[in-house]
């Protein structure tokens, strides 16, 4: 069953928390730690709730797109197709050199109601961040 699961692992002395995320499409799994501040967690969370507004909506969480990062990470919420087919896309690179490299770009299919449904209960966990965070659904 596909998933995402977050967990916070620190917090750091400026309020930005060290995460740890696994997603799961059923075929392939990947997971990465990066940091965040909390006011971005919630706000994903909020715009999750309200997807799609339009066919080309893209909502996403994003950590280390400049390459002064220490790591890459993204986890976008997309349209698919012109029904309303949707996944999320989910991306990193560690940046580590080989044999610590580590990067991946796959897709989890799902439908917006379940993005919406991520959305709401990844939203009110983004509040205190205690214990682990997992949201996991059945395609149709």
């Amino acid at each position: 069953m596909p998933f995402i699961e977050f967990q916070n692992l620190w917090t750091d002395d400026d309020d930005a928390v060290q995460l740890g995320v696994r997603v799961s499409n059923d075929i392939q799994t990947g997971s990465l730690e990066f940091y965040v501040y909390p006011g971005a967690l919630s706000e994903f969370g909020i715009k999750l709730e309200e997807f799609p507004k339009t066919i080309d909506d893209v909502i996403k969480l994003e950590y280390g797109s400049e390459e002064n990062y220490y790591c890459d990470f993204c986890l976008k919420a997309l349209v698919l197709d012109g029904v309303g087919h949707s996944a999320f896309e989910f991306c990193f690179d560690n940046r580590q050199e080989p044999p610590s490299k580590s990067s991946m770009l796959f897709y989890v299919i799902c439908e917006p109601e379940a993005i919406n449904e991520f959305g709401r209960k990844f939203g009110s966990w983004a509040k205190d961040m205690s214990g682990k965070f997992r949201y996991e659904w059945k395609n149709t």
